[in-house]
């Protein structure tokens, strides 16, 4: 595509010699799409395309999924995963098992074949929920003080590490559960 807009991070799968990158593919930015490259043969693909701002992708553990959130420029937005052949696109935010009043919903990291979603409003304390892509299947994990500290889980999906804040001592704490 023409290089029209700063850079995208590339993610690179964690299991296969591809990689994920979002990008806009119209002079006035309004068009983005999802595109994997096949570091092999070279070639690119495009999975999905929307009429909004698509943050870097995530790849699920095994490869098979990549989620991203997108953004209308209005308030707007909505995490969807898209299996790595471009089948399945799902907005997995819209879940009717996430509470209303956490929305918007972001995602920070896989864990597993699990999506780890948040609210996206900070500055009070929400529920971490897991979500299995492949059917929906969403569990509340733990609560935690809603800052914009991403959660990062460790390679083999056994701890998760995020930032906290405790309001009595205004300090930040790294928590692994």
């Amino acid at each position: 595509v023409p290089l029209t807009s700063s850079l995208q991070p590339m993610a690179w799968s964690p299991v296969r010699n591809e990689a994920a990158w979002t990008y806009p593919i119209n002079a006035d930015q309004r068009i983005w799409t999802l595109y994997i490259f096949n570091a092999a043969d070279k070639s690119w693909k495009e999975l999905a395309q929307m009429d909004r701002y698509m943050d870097p992708p995530m790849w699920s553990r095994s490869g098979e999924w990549i989620a991203f959130r997108s953004q209308d420029g209005n308030g707007g937005e909505a995490v969807y995963a898209v299996r790595r052949d471009g089948s399945g696109l799902k907005n997995v935010s819209d879940s009717k098992d996430l509470p209303a009043e956490g929305r918007p919903y972001i995602a920070d990291a896989w864990l597993g074949e699990n999506i780890i979603l948040r609210s996206g409003k900070p500055g009070g304390t929400g529920t971490i929920y897991l979500m299995r892509v492949e059917d929906g299947f969403v569990k509340p994990l733990f609560d935690a003080e809603l800052t914009k500290a991403s959660f990062v889980p460790s390679p083999d999906a056994s701890l998760l590490a995020y930032v906290d804040y405790d309001a009595n001592s205004q300090k930040q704490l790294i928590k692994i559960i």
